[in-house]
């Protein structure tokens, strides 16, 4: 089924996309094989990328379940989150990094309303 799609988008639940939200910002020819995700930040213990809303293109998913394998194992060892890991096990050359990104919701670690 995915191969139909040349790229696939991951919003988390608690999440919906607004008005900033563009489809057409992800036709840009230099962004077309990269991830793209929200600019990371730095939070009391290492930089971060935001996970509510990211996206890859389909030519990247075997790549994908590798940093995913990567990440995993990295929680297990340090009990950091897949914002923490992701920081770390995605090569900054393949990321783009965009902001706002178009959604809004309630933040999982303080339940704050965000709107970016």
């Amino acid at each position: 089924i995915l191969s139909n799609f040349d790229r696939i988008f991951k919003i988390s639940g608690r999440y919906q996309l607004t008005d900033n939200f563009n489809i057409n910002d992800y036709s840009n020819p230099d962004i077309a094989n990269k991830y793209v995700f929200k600019t990371a930040w730095q939070w009391t213990d290492g930089f971060i990328r935001d996970v509510r809303l990211w996206s890859f293109p389909n030519s990247k998913i075997n790549e994908l379940y590798d940093i995913f394998q990567n990440s995993l194992n990295y929680y297990r060892e340090t009990r950091k989150d897949m914002e923490h890991a992701f920081y770390l096990f995605f090569d900054n050359n393949e990321i783009f990094e965009m902001c706002p990104i178009g959604v809004s919701g309630y933040g999982g670690h303080n339940s704050l309303h965000i709107d970016e």
